[in-house]
This record gives C-alpha cells, structure tokens and sequence, in this order.
C-alpha cells in the first residue's frame, strides 16, 4: 500500500509541492530501512518487500534527479542507498535493480554531498576499490593491481543471465560524474584560470581512489568484451557504448607534459592508462568496430526512425562521431609521443582490401565523406583521414578499397557547394595538404593534373584523364579570383588553408601544379592582392612566407624566373 501512495507521488510535479516532498522523501527512505530491519535478513527476504523497497529508491532517485534540495549534512535518502547497498554486499544473488537505484541516488547527489558519499562507498567496498594508492604509475597504467568490489561478480552473475544491465548502466554514469566539475572546482578555477584540462587533472586528483579501479575495470573488463555479450533491448548496447567512449574521450584530451614516469600526476596516470588501451590493448576491436560501422548502416538506422530527431539512427550516428574524434585525437597523441614504431592500432586499420580479416576501416572513413544527416560526421572522416594520410607510411591509394577519381568527384562537390560547413572545407584543404606532404600519388589524383612528358611519343593522341583539369585547385583559383569583390574572404579560415597549401606546393617543387597555377587567368594578380589591402597579421604573415620561399626558388630554378 505505501509503494503505491508513492507511485502516485512520484507522477506529481517536483515544483508544485517542495515541502509535501520533503516529507516524502525521508518516509521512503525509513520505509526502506524498516523494511530491511524487520526481515529475517536479507537472504530471507520476501518477493514483495523486494519490491516494494525497490519502487521507493527509484522514486527516491526520480525526485533527486528532478532538482529537489535535500536539506541536512547526510540526508535520510543517502544514508538509506548506501546502508541497503552495505548489506546487499556479500550476498550471493542481491536485487540488482535495487542496487542500481541507490547508486542513481548516489550519483544524483554527489555533487552536493560528495565528501559524505566517498566516505560512506569507500567504507562499504561495494563499488571496484583498492585497499592502498600505493601503486606505481606504470602498474596502473597497464592494469597490473588488485581490484575488489561486490559490483564486478554482480553484473557477470545475474546481468549476464539476465540479459539486462541496470547496475552496469548506473555505474557508468556515475563514473562520469566522477569526472564532472563540481562546483568548488568551478570557483577555485575562475581565479586562477580556466584551462580544460588542468580542472580535470584536479578533478581526478580528489576522486583518484574511486576512478583509478572504476578505469580498470571498464578498461578491461568492459569495454574489449561488451560486443559479446547478449542484450535483451539494444538500447543497453547502445548506452555501453556511448558510455565508455565518452568517458574516454575525456580522458584522452588531458594535457600530458611530463615524460618521466615516475613523477606523473594522477590525471595523467589516467590519460596514458586509457591511451595505451586504445593503442595496444583490448580497446582497439571494439573501437574499430564501431569506425567501421559504415554509412549504409546509418542510412538504414535514420530511415527506419519514426521521428529524424530522435531515434536509434540519431544515436549511432552520434557515437560513430565519437568513435572518430577519438581515433583521431589517439593517432596524433602518438604523433607528438615520438612513437615511431607500427602499433597494433595501426596494424588492424592498415589492412588491404582483400585481406579476409581487414575492418574497412579507411574505406568506412571515405565513405562517411557521403553522408548527409549530420553535418560534422564528414568533417570528422575527412579530419581522420588526414591523420591517415600523415602518419601511415604506406600508400593510402592501395589501402582505401575505392576509386580515388570518386573521392576527388566528391571533395569538389562538397568545395563548390555554397551549403556545406566552412569547418568541412578546411578539412578537405588540409587532407589535400597532408597528401601533398606524404601521400604524392593520392595527391595528383586529387589535384588532376596530366602530365604531357609522362606520355610517350608513340602516342599522338594520348587519352585525356577524366574530369576538369586542376581538381580541387580550381577552387582555390576562384577564391583568389572573389578576393578583388569580396575582400573579408583573405580573413577567413578557408583562405589560410588554401594559401598553407600554396606555400607546400612551392615547397616542395611541385612544378605539375605550380605549372597550372602560372597559366591560370590572372592567378598572380589575384594572389597578391591581399598586400595591396591592410591584411590581418596572420594573412601577412602567410603571404611573407610564400614570398620568401617564392624569392628563394626564383633565384634557383629557371622555370620561376619567367614569371
């Protein structure tokens, strides 16, 4: 009877009665507790009590989610979740549902009440824990340490059987609450300042002891082996997923500026756990997949929606956005790490087309480069395929599974249409830049330029290749022929890339182009039209770099003096 005076409570509106609810809220939690006491134990216990205590906590954490202002240094509700999640500790086959709904409580007020809470879970040891910090870094980052806690043999016992994971869900979205600035954090940092990443070093440092064994166990306990497991709704799949990655991904973008091993501070002792994860260890399949996931299946998933805001659709393509980012941000952190050896990362996406094990991975990425329902999903592709581009030593040409003529079709549609996202424009000129640098054959294919003494004399009447000569350099020629017209185009973020490319091109003496370019209409006119403006530091200081490497060939190679 009284769970049911609370279901109705619980479907009233959290502003209309604040001080009705007050007294709702610590009658759930002494019926909870009342409950438990009056039980023969809590092995013993009935069906219906079961029940019953568990529709209290998950009105109980309804109300607190709401915004509802607890009042009192430990409130009856908290003191409530944890006593219940205490005594549930070493039973064999505890209410997992239950559990779950005191640790949303948990992570709904830990804002609030976060030194009375850490106390109160690192007492009970129901959460993963370790006994002492007295761990080397080194062993932390590759998980060598003993973790406890019921939770762990809890969702591999009955959430494996059962094909739900309310308790795994939970404990997932308190972990990134954990990792959630609170607000004596906010205030210590808009003094001092306000950087990212040195609020969530800080952050990492206060909850070490309660994220260092929370990161192991996701790191490799969860993540390598959640795509093997049964789900009874794919949302739970879905929400892992997403999850994980999230928590990832903030971990990844910490600032690192130590090398020594020894002195790191525990944010960073995170950020490098997660990173070699990702690089070497269980993380890599799970990762890949979800990159590989393809645009086809995005189009099915959106199409079968009943609704294009949300629905199944929108959320896997917003996890394969993160998958993306992150893969990409896990490339260049390698990049600036000085590790110049091929990782098993690498390795896995590196396959040829017709390997019989080979992911997809880059022809996925090109194929994001489609894709129409989310505008910043081809930047992402076209980012990581710079990453690709710079850091692969092998020929992406022979790696990609796909015409490169398409791919080129492709990058001046999305150039010459006035639709799409200056943000994916840039991405295109810096992959362009990047294949320049790395990827010569990738780069003549994108750039469609014949070359006449490549063709021999037998031939009069050479075959022409396909599409308008120049490629993607038509676009940049037009953008320096609208300067005269539109003079706020040499402040842009475009122009800086078309000209980085530019001065590459010269560079690196790449006459095929530099040709082309000569015997443009007007290029040289339109190309150094911003110095007869008043230009931005940055164009200025573009424009003298290309002037003095302009300066520099001229005097050395005869081909540059005519012009």
């Amino acid at each position: 009877m009284f769970a049911d005076d609370l279901m109705v409570w619980g479907e009233k509106e959290v502003q209309e009665q604040p001080q009705e609810w007050n007294g709702e809220v610590k009658a759930c939690g002494y019926m909870a507790k009342c409950e438990v006491k009056m039980s023969y134990g809590v092995q013993n216990l009935q069906p219906k009590t079961v029940a019953n205590v568990t529709v209290s906590m998950k009105i109980l954490a309804n109300i607190v989610h709401s915004g509802f202002i607890v009042e009192g240094d430990m409130v009856l509700p908290v003191e409530a979740a944890i006593e219940l999640m205490a005594k549930f500790t070493d039973v064999l086959e505890p209410p997992n549902q239950l559990l779950a709904n005191c640790l949303d409580i948990v992570t709904y007020l830990w804002m609030d009440y976060r030194d009375e809470m850490y106390f109160k879970l690192d007492v009970i040891k129901f959460l993963p824990h370790v006994n002492s910090l007295d761990i080397s870094p080194i062993s932390c980052i590759n998980g060598k340490f003993h973790c406890g806690g019921s939770l762990g043999p809890i969702v591999v016992v009955q959430e494996f059987s059962s094909t739900e994971y309310p308790l795994l869900k939970s404990f997932l979205q308190f972990v990134q609450v954990l990792l959630e600035f609170d607000p004596e954090t906010v205030a210590k940092f808009e003094k001092s300042g306000n950087d990212y990443s040195d609020k969530l070093k800080y952050t990492i440092e206060k909850n070490f002891k309660l994220l260092l064994p929370a990161m192991s166990y996701i790191l490799f306990e969860v993540f390598p082996t959640y795509n093997n497991w049964r789900y009874k709704k794919n949302e739970d799949h879905s929400f892992i997923s997403r999850s994980c990655l999230s928590i990832f991904h903030k971990l990844i973008s910490i600032n690192t500026k130590k090398d020594i091993i020894d002195y790191l501070n525990p944010g960073e002792i995170l950020h490098l756990m997660c990173f070699y994860n990702l690089l070497e260890g269980g993380a890599i399949l799970p990762l890949l997949k979800i990159v590989g996931t393809g645009n086809g299946m995005l189009q099915l998933l959106m199409e079968s929606q009943l609704n294009w805001d949300t629905g199944p659709g929108v959320d896997f393509i917003n996890l394969v956005r993160l998958a993306l980012a992150l893969l990409n941000m896990t490339l260049r952190l390698k990049t600036t790490k000085d590790m110049n050896y091929l990782c098993p990362l690498e390795a896995k996406i590196m396959y040829y087309p017709n390997d019989k094990n080979h992911l997809r991975i880059l022809h996925s990425t090109v194929d994001y480069i489609y894709h129409t329902f989310n505008p910043n999903l081809p930047t992402l592709a076209v980012e990581l395929m710079r990453s690709f581009a710079m850091d692969f030593h092998v020929s992406l040409i022979t790696c990609l599974g796909v015409d490169p003529e398409i791919l080129r079709h492709c990058f001046i549609r999305h150039l010459e249409s006035s639709e799409e996202p200056t943000h994916l424009k840039v991405a295109i000129f810096n992959f362009l830049n990047a294949c320049v640098l790395k990827q010569s054959g990738l780069a003549e294919m994108l750039i469609n330029i014949e070359c006449p003494t490549e063709i021999p004399r037998d031939f009069p009447n050479p075959q022409i290749t396909s599409g308008k000569q120049g490629g993607c350099l038509l676009y940049a020629c037009e953008l320096l022929a609208n300067l005269e017209e539109c003079p706020n185009i040499a402040y842009g973020s475009v122009y800086n890339v078309v000209m980085k490319l530019l001065h590459t091109l010269w560079l690196h003496r790449k006459e095929l182009a530099l040709k082309f370019l000569r015997r443009s209409d007007n290029f040289w006119i339109n190309f150094c039209s911003p110095l007869l403006q008043n230009p931005f530091a940055n164009v200025a200081q573009r424009m003298h770099e290309i002037s003095a490497k302009l300066a520099s060939v001229a005097y050395s190679d005869p081909m540059f003096s005519s012009s």
